[in-house]
């Protein structure tokens, strides 16, 4: 299985995101507190399932969330 294409709204610390994988290795790096392991989280949550998530998925101070992942011959999609 093999993500084409991420997009995650309001999860965790992250405004917004998407991720188009041009290589095999996709490095997520940045400072603490940016949000690597809310996109981290997002596909866990995407590919999981409901009883996979935490208390608290949705960034703070919004009411909704979402996560999308293409996988080619599969789009899945959480709300």
């Amino acid at each position: 299985m093999k993500i084409i294409k991420l997009s995650a709204s309001n999860i965790k610390r992250l405004v917004a995101v998407e991720i188009v994988p041009q290589q095999n290795v996709v490095r997520i790096t940045g400072k603490n507190g940016m949000g690597k392991s809310s996109v981290l989280d997002a596909i866990f949550w995407g590919l999981g399932g409901v009883s996979d998530i935490q208390d608290k998925p949705i960034r703070n101070g919004e009411d909704h969330g979402s996560v999308e992942i293409d996988l080619g011959e599969m789009l899945v999609r959480r709300n």
